[in-house]
Protein backbone atom coordinates (compact mmCIF):
# COMPACT_ATOMS: atom_id res chain seq x y z
CA UNK A 1 0.00 0.00 0.00
CA UNK A 2 0.56 3.92 -0.28
CA UNK A 3 1.35 3.87 2.90
CA UNK A 4 4.23 1.55 2.83
CA UNK A 5 5.82 4.54 1.09
CA UNK A 6 8.23 5.97 3.87
CA UNK A 7 9.51 2.53 4.78
CA UNK A 8 10.45 1.59 1.43
CA UNK A 9 12.30 4.55 0.43
CA UNK A 10 14.14 4.40 3.57
CA UNK A 11 15.49 0.73 3.05
CA UNK A 12 15.75 1.77 -0.42
CA UNK A 13 18.07 4.50 0.28
CA UNK A 14 20.46 2.04 2.43
CA UNK A 15 20.60 -0.29 -0.22
CA UNK A 16 18.32 -2.57 0.18
CA UNK A 17 16.45 -4.22 -2.38
CA UNK A 18 12.66 -3.97 -1.46
CA UNK A 19 9.81 -5.97 -3.12
CA UNK A 20 5.99 -4.44 -2.46
CA UNK A 21 4.09 -6.60 -4.06
CA UNK A 22 0.39 -5.89 -4.54
CA UNK A 23 -1.45 -8.99 -3.91
CA UNK A 24 -5.14 -9.80 -6.42
CA UNK A 25 -8.20 -7.69 -5.30
CA UNK A 26 -5.59 -4.84 -3.52
CA UNK A 27 -4.76 -3.41 -6.87
CA UNK A 28 -7.26 -0.84 -6.92
CA UNK A 29 -9.70 -2.96 -8.62
CA UNK A 30 -12.76 -3.95 -6.44
CA UNK A 31 -13.82 -6.13 -8.73
CA UNK A 32 -10.73 -8.21 -8.86
CA UNK A 33 -11.22 -8.81 -4.84
CA UNK A 34 -14.36 -10.46 -5.46
CA UNK A 35 -12.56 -13.46 -7.38
CA UNK A 36 -9.05 -13.13 -5.30
CA UNK A 37 -8.40 -16.75 -3.60
CA UNK A 38 -6.17 -17.39 -0.78
CA UNK A 39 -4.10 -19.63 -3.04
CA UNK A 40 -3.43 -16.27 -5.68
CA UNK A 41 -2.13 -14.67 -3.05
CA UNK A 42 -0.14 -17.08 -2.10
CA UNK A 43 1.44 -17.94 -5.33
CA UNK A 44 1.91 -14.63 -5.77
CA UNK A 45 3.69 -14.22 -2.28
CA UNK A 46 5.72 -17.34 -3.09
CA UNK A 47 6.98 -15.74 -6.93
CA UNK A 48 8.12 -12.55 -4.73
CA UNK A 49 10.05 -14.88 -2.22
CA UNK A 50 11.58 -16.89 -5.12
CA UNK A 51 12.89 -14.17 -6.86
CA UNK A 52 14.38 -12.17 -3.82
CA UNK A 53 15.63 -15.42 -2.63
CA UNK A 54 17.44 -16.09 -6.21
CA UNK A 55 19.22 -12.06 -5.74
CA UNK A 56 20.24 -12.74 -2.61
CA UNK A 57 22.01 -16.31 -2.78
CA UNK A 58 23.45 -14.78 -5.79
CA UNK A 59 24.49 -11.63 -3.58
CA UNK A 60 25.23 -13.57 -0.51
CA UNK A 61 22.99 -11.39 1.45
CA UNK A 62 20.13 -12.30 4.43
CA UNK A 63 16.61 -12.01 3.08
CA UNK A 64 14.18 -10.43 5.70
CA UNK A 65 10.07 -10.03 5.21
CA UNK A 66 7.70 -7.39 6.76
CA UNK A 67 3.96 -7.98 6.45
CA UNK A 68 1.25 -5.12 6.98
CA UNK A 69 -2.05 -5.21 7.17
CA UNK A 70 -5.56 -3.61 8.12
CA UNK A 71 -8.11 -6.04 8.54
Amino acid sequence: PKRMDMIVDHLAARGYVVLRPALKGHRGNAAELADATREDWLREIYRGYCTLKTHADAAKIPLYFVGYSEG
